[in-house]
């Protein structure tokens, strides 16, 4: 067991020490996960491999279909009776997976359920009962998304820490761990006075062979954090506040070391009682790295950045060099959502300020505006209307903006709309060129949301403000 969050040279973290059964280096991040435990080990133990992979299927043939087929056979090692075994066995699941519903899974996750579909002879047995490993060159190929697939260990380990992915109702973050440390010292050097996890609850079953070294998940006490966010916020905001006036500015050998960055506990706080809103068990990950996501994109960070160290989306041109990369071709949508997942709210926060400079690259713009509104976060709601009532081909935006569940919606886009409109009630003359006039554009802008009711209804209204006659004459 390796002591994650100890620092013996740090005076915040002497009572803020916790043991957790992961091994972490400094450059790792970790998440926090909600999951499920037992539709996890339901479907590790009771539920096809190809069942699962029929279900992913669904999923990645949705955004395309060509690069699904590409991937399997890459992670067959383009062994081809191997592929069609597996295509086989996938198509016959498509009728129950069609009512199971998608499963969007990230590459080692799927690597993890095709490893253990060729760990059997049977087309139709679980993860749980895989009982020899597949062929060496499966193994290799399986093992490029995780490379516990192909090292001494317990293989079951990643296969079961697939199906608690699947089954994760809610995370948070990733942080890089030094934030999360900082997290903890607060929270136990205040006047919280709060240590967490209160202990660490068994994740693996017992016949597990879990090192430290080759588990990526551990599973721990909820309780006291549940008792924490549910604190009256007034009561906690109060706390909170002491407690940043009270934190030293400078540890006692000069100061805060620049790899321990500061951590605003109130937004930390904000985002744990966002996770912990959900039934189930609380788990501390790593986030899991794909080799082919996570290469640099396209020339920032160094094209020599180690694959397992994340984008830094703190550097203020890599959603820009993202961007352009987009523009010609060389990133997919596929992979946007990818690098964006693995990023974290940095990320969304990175695209979501590069998305409304709309002259210099609107199809990325496009693709970053329909991955911000999946998000559905609250304060993505005027940057995505914003780049709706600027962007250069409406249509395409609206598609993007009525994938956004967020409840406002509605009203923002019509106090936005509402704003092009005379102040003093009088209608808007409609002119030729929605660039130049503004009642053009509204009049645009409305017509390419009348595929999507619930925003076409908010908005529709405003049209009786525009006149339908021309311009009147500059000459007598």
């Amino acid at each position: 067991m390796n002591r994650l969050f100890h620092d013996a040279t740090d005076p915040l973290m002497q009572k803020a020490t916790v043991d957790f059964g992961v091994s972490l280096m400094p450059e790792h991040q970790v998440e926090l996960l909600v999951a499920d435990l037992s539709l996890a080990r339901a479907l590790f133990e009771g539920v096809p491999s190809a069942r699962l992979l029929s279900r992913v299927q669904l999923a990645r043939d949705e955004s395309n279909q060509a690069a699904w087929d590409e991937w399997l056979a890459r992670v067959t090692a383009h062994q081809p009776e191997d592929l069609e075994r597996l295509r086989r066995a996938i198509a016959r699941h498509a009728r129950q997976a069609l009512d199971e519903g998608p499963i969007d899974a990230e590459n080692a996750t799927v690597a993890a359920l095709v490893f253990g579909f060729f760990c059997n002879e049977s087309d139709d047995a679980s993860l749980a009962e895989a009982v020899h490993p597949p062929p060496e060159a499966l193994v290799r190929a399986c093992s490029f998304y995780d490379g516990r697939l192909g090292a001494k260990g317990d293989t079951r380990v990643p296969m079961l820490e697939a199906c608690i992915r699947i089954a994760t109702l809610a995370s948070a973050g990733p942080w890089p761990h030094e934030r999360l440390m900082d997290a903890v010292a607060q929270l136990a050097t205040s006047e919280i006075g709060i240590l967490w996890p209160a202990a660490e609850q068994r994740l693996f079953p017992v016949d597990f062979q879990v090192a430290p070294d080759h588990a990526r998940m551990t599973r721990i006490d909820r309780a006291s954090l549940d008792a924490l966010v549910a604190r009256d916020p007034r009561e906690l905001a109060s706390v909170i506040a002491r407690a940043e006036r009270s934190r030293p500015l400078a540890t006692p050998a000069g100061s805060l070391p620049p790899s321990r960055p500061r951590v605003r506990l109130d937004t930390f706080l904000a985002d744990l009682s966002d996770l912990l809103s959900h039934p189930g068990a609380l788990v501390l990950a790593v986030p899991l790295v794909d080799p082919e996501v996570d290469a640099a994109v396209p020339s920032k960070p160094p094209s020599d950045r180690p694959s397992s160290i994340p984008l830094d989306w703190s550097q203020p041109d890599l959603a820009q060099d993202i961007a352009e990369s987009i523009e010609s071709g060389q990133t997919s949508f596929a992979r946007l959502r990818n690098l964006v997942g693995r990023g974290g709210e940095p990320a969304l926060d990175a695209i979501g300020a590069e998305m409304l400079r709309t002259s210099s690259h609107p199809a990325a713009n496009a693709m970053f505006a329909e991955v911000l509104a999946r998000a559905g976060r609250p304060r993505d709601v005027i940057r995505l209307v914003t780049h709706f009532a600027i962007a250069s081909d409406p249509p395409i935006a609206a598609r993007a903006l009525s994938t956004c569940n967020a409840p406002e919606l509605p009203s923002v886009l019509r106090a936005w709309l509402e704003a092009m409109l005379p102040t003093d009630g009088a209608d808007a003359q409609l002119g030729p060129d929605p660039h130049t006039s503004s009642a053009a554009r509204l009049t645009a802008c409305v017509a390419s949301l009348e595929p999507y009711p619930h925003l076409y209804e908010a908005v529709r209204p405003l049209l009786l403000r525009v006149s339908e006659r021309p311009p009147p004459s500059t000459t007598e």
